[in-house]
């Protein structure tokens, strides 16, 4: 069973209440997952003035037959935003990090999205490794574009398909286990392109997130919050560069990289399910500090 976990302040383990309905092993998982996204967004609470939800979003009618095209344009539309941040409402940015954002909603740029620590660990079939990833940087999201997004506004559901034309990790790694039965062992940096290749130099990552919703009273007042998001990605091409594998012998370095890049449709399928999660969770995160700001009747009207 995978344990992804992180080297976290205990104040950032606050989420707990959000999953302890689920098996303790996916608990475990799950949060460490969610404490990794708090390390990497939360800014503390904003002391700026928040401002009416509609200076923010262009707000939607609960019964507009268009709904789900009308919340697509809302989130269309607030992407440069997203990309500078808005601080106010304590979310980080999609966009470069000079951009000063939107700071009385504390939402700070994602791009390129910043991740101090990740450490994973995995068994099972040829599948079996433990990876400590820092200093990750991840770069293409704020390009994100909807495709479609369906809507069931009485039962808190929606469904969101996107892509995003260009995605790219770098980070530092240090790595033991193996993958496709291949041994993998080392310490260096690594870049993952999930988008560029010589016959596709702009293949669009697509994915698909399925969004739950719940009301939480407070105050008097209903707030929509995510229960839960499941996030899958999919991808044209995968190529990946670990340097300084087996303490820096470059024959089995080459063998290796040329091994998985051969084999990327396979290799990525054994490991896809950590983006997946990863991002799930951070999306999560993000929405609920939309959500959290402002009461549901004042985002969907009426």
């Amino acid at each position: 069973m995978r344990q992804p976990r992180l080297g976290l302040n205990p104040r950032t383990l606050g989420p707990e209440r959000l999953i302890q309905r689920l098996p303790s092993t996916m608990q475990l998982r799950i949060l460490a997952v969610t404490t990794l996204v708090l390390l990497v967004v939360h800014l503390g609470e904003s002391k700026l003035k928040i401002k009416p939800a509609k200076e923010y979003f262009n707000l939607c009618q609960m019964k507009d037959p268009e709904l789900g095209d009308c919340i697509k344009n809302s989130i269309e539309a607030l992407r440069p935003q997203l990309r500078k941040g808005i601080p106010e409402l304590n979310i980080v940015p999609l966009g470069p990090r000079e951009t000063p954002g939107i700071p009385e909603l504390n939402i700070v740029p994602l791009e390129p999205l910043n991740i101090p620590r990740l450490e994973l660990q995995e068994g099972g079939g040829n599948f079996k490794f433990r990876q400590v990833i820092s200093n990750l940087t991840i770069h293409g999201l704020g390009d994100f574009r909807i495709d479609s997004i369906k809507v069931d506004i009485d039962k808190l559901y929606m469904e969101m398909d996107l892509r995003t034309p260009f995605m790219m990790f770098t980070a530092d790694y240090e790595m033991e286990g193996k993958i496709l039965l291949i041994p993998l062992d080392g310490k260096g940096d690594c870049v993952y392109n999930f988008s560029e290749d010589d016959n596709v130099p702009r293949a669009d990552v697509t994915t698909i997130a399925y969004v739950q919703g719940e009301l939480a009273n407070r105050d008097g007042k209903d707030y929509m919050q995510v229960k839960d998001l499941r996030w899958t990605i999919e991808v044209k091409k995968a190529h990946s560069q670990f340097n300084n594998l087996f303490n820096g012998d470059k024959n089995l370095g080459v063998a290796t990289n040329n091994f998985l890049n051969d084999n990327w449709e396979d290799a990525f399928k054994t490991y896809k399910h950590l983006p997946e999660e990863a991002f799930g969770v951070l999306f999560k995160d993000l929405i609920n500090k939309v959500y959290g700001h402002f009461p549901f009747e004042e985002l969907y009207l009426p």
